[in-house]
């Protein structure tokens, strides 16, 4: 049996020792992998998170403001509905007093009767195309006022949305620069890889 030599005995345990460091490169190596596909998946994971949590937020926000507006619509149309029928009974009764009127003057004053029901009538003409005008003024500050409410509305949700595209963009340019940093170390670790076994080669 063939004794091997002191050098090659010492080639031999330089090549396991070499062996051994390589294999727990790897290993490094294996282990660096993981913990970047683990970091990028939970920085992806965060980013999502804070997107949708920013999201809620802001539709839970314009919900709000939205039944707020609704709100005030209704109180301006209650207002308007009380304004009318407080019109409706002052018209009544101006209707109920001039009529108390009309007939005492016929009682009174028939030689006067047609001119006093002609001035009479005149004034509820009056009072009514002031009335009725009065209404249409109010209608027209309504319509405005809710044309108003309903563009602040429309300028809130583009708002919004601008600012949702803004924090995807984020997030997309967050995860390309840490992929693009974890890809440079991947190479790295290959290329000291390499060059270990071409010097365990060499040797």
């Amino acid at each position: 049996m063939k004794i091997p030599s002191k050098k090659q005995q010492n080639l031999k345990k330089m090549d396991l020792s070499y062996q051994k460091e390589l294999n727990k490169r790897e290993n490094k190596l294996k282990d660096l992998e993981y913990v970047y596909s683990k970091k990028m998946r939970d920085i992806k994971s965060q980013a999502n998170h804070q997107i949708e949590n920013h999201k809620n937020t802001q539709r839970q926000r314009m919900i709000k403001e939205i039944n707020e507006d609704h709100k005030r619509w209704d109180h301006i149309r209650d207002r308007l509905t009380d304004k009318k029928g407080m019109w409706e009974r002052e018209l009544d009764f101006l209707a109920t007093k001039q009529k108390g009127k009309l007939d005492l003057l016929l009682e009174k004053h028939e030689d006067r009767l047609d001119q006093e029901v002609y001035g009479h009538r005149k004034s509820l003409s009056e009072l009514d195309q002031h009335a009725r005008e009065s209404m249409h003024l109010l209608k027209e500050e309504n319509r405005q006022v809710m044309a108003n409410e309903k563009q602040d509305s429309r300028l809130r949700l583009a708002s919004l949305k601008r600012h949702d595209e803004t924090l995807e963009d984020q997030a997309i340019r967050s995860y390309s620069s840490f992929n693009s940093r974890q890809q440079n170390d991947i190479e790295k670790a290959l290329r000291e890889k390499k060059k270990l076994q071409k010097e365990i080669l060499r040797d």
